[in-house]
């Protein structure tokens, strides 16, 4: 199996036998490192057991691909930041790509189901993207090849779960999510400092609140953009 890294927002990172190819913040890189270096013949089991106990402590958008001797895995954030894409040939996956075009082959056809999704919705649905043999890692998965065995498993590390229906007065959840809110955004603050944060503006109201929220606690190094035809 290849890995194929189109370059940013992915970089390469080597370390000793382990190869890393990650995109956006981390916080638990380093626990990922130390890992391997203490556990060099890891099994498929610990592994999905460690990446969920540190994606629980994650509170940022990434990416990550990492290849060792033994495996080769691949990890999405709850909302698929970053795609991660696997060509698939019968009932194998035998390349992984951080590009949709890389990981097609010439003899790659374009799947006419996908091609009228993303006419009427402007994006595919489940896990299919345009060409018939390349799918998308879902959100909040693991993928995990384990060389020795030649055997792949995908496995879903996060879900959304409802949490019943809240006993408390509307204006109660309005002050409780307003506050988490702020706490978003406090730390997208102090993340970036004084870095300059582009927004693009769709014309809805989640790009007008991420808009809103920015400026009301102070950063003042935006740029908004819009597109369309």
């Amino acid at each position: 199996m290849r890995i194929t890294c189109n370059g940013p927002p992915w970089e390469k990172i080597s370390r000793g036998k382990v190869e890393i190819f990650k995109a956006g913040q981390f916080d638990f890189i380093d626990s990922i490192d130390n890992l391997f270096s203490t556990s060099p013949s890891i099994t498929p089991e610990h592994l999905t057991e460690a990446i969920q106990k540190f994606m629980g402590s994650q509170n940022a958008c990434f990416g990550l691909i990492v290849e060792t001797p033994e495996l080769i895995f691949a990890v999405t954030d709850q909302v698929r930041s970053y795609p991660i894409f696997l060509q698939t040939s019968e009932d194998s996956v035998e390349s992984i790509s951080t590009a949709v075009d890389q990981g097609a082959t010439p003899n790659s056809r374009v799947c006419e189901t996908s091609i009228r999704e993303f006419l009427l919705c402007g994006y595919v649905l489940s896990d299919r993207t345009v060409f018939d043999n390349v799918r998308i890692l879902d959100p909040g998965r693991i993928f995990i090849y384990d060389k020795e065995e030649n055997k792949s498993t995908d496995v879903q590390l996060y879900q959304y779960l409802p949490q019943g229906v809240a006993q408390h007065k509307r204006e109660e959840l309005i002050e409780e999510f307003n506050y988490i809110l702020d706490q978003i955004f406090k730390e997208i603050i102090k993340k970036y400092g004084n870095q300059e944060i582009w927004i693009p503006l769709s014309g809805g109201l989640d790009s007008r609140l991420v808009l809103a929220k920015l400026l009301e606690h102070g950063h003042d190094g935006l740029t908004t953009f819009s597109f369309g035809v």
